[in-house]
C-alpha cells in the first residue's frame, strides 16, 4: 500500500477567504465612495445621512439576536432535520420582534433629531435586513459562502453607486442614498424571503418558542453591542451638531476600519468554534484567537500609521479636526473578536444571558462617559467613552468565562500583548503625525508581527488528505 498526501483548504478558511474577500471590496468600496458622498454633500447634510445609517446600525444590531449569531447557529444545528420550518419559524419571530423595536425608536423619536418621515424607509430597511440576514445565516452554517458572498457584493456596491450618479448629475440631497439602500435591501430580502418559503417544512410553535426561549437572553446583549457602538454618534451629534457628526463618522469609519475582517472571520468561525466545543477541543480555539488578534494588532497599526494622509484623501480638510478619536476607536475590532468568541462560548454553555446583561451595562457605562467626556474633551471624549465601554465588557466577559471554567478559548497573555502593542505604538504614531518617515520606519514592527504570523497560519488554513493506492 502506497501512500501519497495532498493538501487542501479547510471549508472554515475557504470561507472566511471569500468573506475576507467580500470585507475587502465592501470596505474598498466605502474608502472610493465617501469622498464623494463629503464632498457632493455638505458638512449638514453627511451629517445627515450619518444619523439615519447609525439608527439603521442600531436597530439593525439590536434585531441581529433573534436573526444571525450565535443563538441562530446553535438553532440550525438542532434543527437540522427540519431546516426549512426552522427558518420560516424564525422569521416569522424576526419581523415582530424588528416591528416592536421600531415602535419603541418611533415612541422616542422626540429624543432623536431626524425627521419622522423617514421611521417609514426605517422600519422597511430593518425588516428587510432581518429577512437577508436569516437567510445567510443558514447559508453560512451550511458553508455556502458563494451565495453569501454575492448577495454582500450587491449589498454594498449598489446601492453607494446609484447614489453618486444621482447626485452627481442631479440637484438632489442625502436623502437619495436612503432610498437607493432601500431599494437593493427589498429586491435581496424579496430574493430570500422567495427561497425560504420554498423550502420544506411550515411554521412550527414548539421552534418559535424553543428560538425565543434561545434568543430573547441575547437581546441585553446586541442592545448593548448597539449602544456600545453607536451612542458616541447620537450623543455627540445630539452635543455638537450635525455638521461635527460628519467629522467624526469619517474617523470613526477609519478606526474600525477591520471591523469588516472581524465580521467576515466570524461569520466563518461561529459555527466552526461551536464543534469545537462540541468536541472538548478548547485549546484550538485559543491558539487561533492568539493568531487574530496578532494580526489584528499589526494591521491597526498601518491604518495608524497612514491616518493623516487617509483622512486628507477621504473628506476635505476641515474633517482632520476628529484625528485625536483615532487611537481609542482603533480598539473596537479587537475587542470586537474578543467579544464574538466569548459570546458564543457562553451561548454554547447556555450562558447567554450573562454575556447580554454585562454587555448591555457596558454600553449603558459608555452613555454615561460620553455625556461626561465629549462636552469637555470633544472627539477624543467620545472615543475615550467607546474604548472604556468596550473594554468593561470585555473584562467582565473574560470574568464569567473563568467562572464558566471556559477560559481556555482566549490566550490571555497573548491577548494583552496584542493590546498593548497597539496602545503604544500607535500612541507613538499619532504624536508623530507631521512626520511621514518616521511614521513609516515604526512600520518595522507590525510588519515583523505580520511574518511571525504566516508561519504559524499553515496547520490553520490546510488539512492534510491521504490518498491510498494499492
Amino acid at each position: 500500500m502506497k501512500e501519497n498526501s495532498s493538501f487542501s483548504i479547510k471549508k472554515p478558511a475557504k470561507a472566511s477567504i471569500w468573506y475576507l474577500g467580500l470585507g475587502i471590496l465592501s470596505k474598498a468600496t466605502g474608502v472610493i465612495v465617501t469622498p464623494f458622498f463629503t464632498r457632493l454633500l455638505s458638512g449638514e447634510d453627511y451629517g445627515e445621512l450619518t444619523l439615519y445609517l447609525t439608527l439603521t446600525g442600531i436597530l439593525s444590531v439590536i434585531c441581529s439576536a433573534v436573526s444571525s449569531g450565535s443563538a441562530m447557529y446553535k438553532a440550525l444545528k438542532d434543527n437540522r432535520d427540519n431546516i426549512g420550518g426552522f427558518l420560516k419559524s424564525s422569521l416569522l419571530v424576526s419581523w415582530s420582534f424588528c416591528l416592536l423595536v421600531c415602535l419603541l425608536l418611533f415612541a422616542f423619536s422626540p429624543f432623536i433629531a431626524i425627521n419622522r418621515f423617514l421611521f417609514v424607509p426605517l422600519t422597511i430597511q430593518v425588516l428587510c435586513d432581518s429577512t437577508v440576514a436569516i437567510s445567510l445565516s443558514s447559508a453560512r452554517f451550511e458553508y455556502r459562502y458563494k451565495e453569501v458572498a454575492a448577495i454582500g457584493l450587491i449589498t454594498s456596491l449598489l446601492p453607494a453607486l446609484i447614489s453618486i450618479l444621482l447626485l452627481w448629475f442631479f440637484d438632489l440631497d442625502f436623502h437619495v442614498r436612503i432610498y437607493a439602500m432601500l431599494l437593493i435591501s427589498v429586491c435581496t430580502a424579496t430574493f430570500s424571503l422567495i427561497r425560504i418559503l420554498k423550502m420544506k417544512g411550515g411554521l412550527d410553535g414548539k421552534i418559535i418558542k424553543k428560538f425565543y426561549k434561545t434568543s430573547l437572553p441575547l437581546v441585553p446583549h446586541s442592545v448593548g453591542n448597539a449602544l456600545s457602538g453607536q451612542s458616541d454618534k447620537l450623543i455627540l451629534s445630539w452635543v455638537m451638531g450635525a455638521a461635527a457628526l460628519a467629522k467624526y463618522s469619517v474617523i470613526h469609519s477609519l478606526g474600525v476600519a477591520l471591523q469588516f475582517a472581524v465580521g467576515a472571520i466570524g461569520s466563518a468561525l461561529c459555527p466552526w468554534i461551536i464543534r469545537r466545543l462540541d468536541s472538548g477541543e478548547k485549546e484550538k480555539i485559543a491558539d487561533l484567537s492568539a493568531l487574530l488578534l496578532s494580526g489584528f494588532s499589526a494591521l491597526n497599526l498601518c491604518i495608524i500609521a497612514a491616518a493623516p494622509e487617509a483622512m486628507q484623501i477621504l473628506a476635505p480638510k476641515e474633517y482632520l479636526d476628529a484625528l485625536p478619536a483615532l487611537l481609542p476607536i482603533s480598539f473596537t475590532p479587537m475587542f470586537a473578536l474578543i467579544s464574538m468568541i466569548t459570546t458564543v462560548s457562553l451561548v454554547h454553555s447556555e450562558r447567554g444571558r450573562l454575556s447580554g446583561v454585562l454587555t448591555l451595562l457596558g454600553s449603558v457605562i459608555g452613555v454615561f462617559l460620553n455625556f461626561m467626556l465629549i462636552p469637555k474633551f470633544g472627539y477624543f471624549g467620545a472615543g475615550t467613552a467607546l474604548l472604556l465601554s468596550q473594554a468593561f465588557s470585555v473584562i467582565s466577559g473574560l470574568i464569567f468565562l473563568k467562572k464558566n471554567e471556559l477560559t481556555n478559548v482566549i490566550n490571555l497573555p497573548s491577548a494583552i500583548k496584542s493590546l498593548m502593542v497597539s496602545a503604544v505604538v500607535g500612541l507613538l504614531m499619532l504624536l508623530l503625525k507631521n512626520n511621514l518617515s518616521a511614521r513609516v520606519f515604526l512600520l518595522i514592527i507590525p510588519a515583523v508581527m505580520l511574518l511571525n504570523n504566516l508561519f504559524s497560519v499553515k496547520n490553520l488554513i490546510f488539512e492534510k488528505k491521504a490518498k491510498f493506492e494499492y
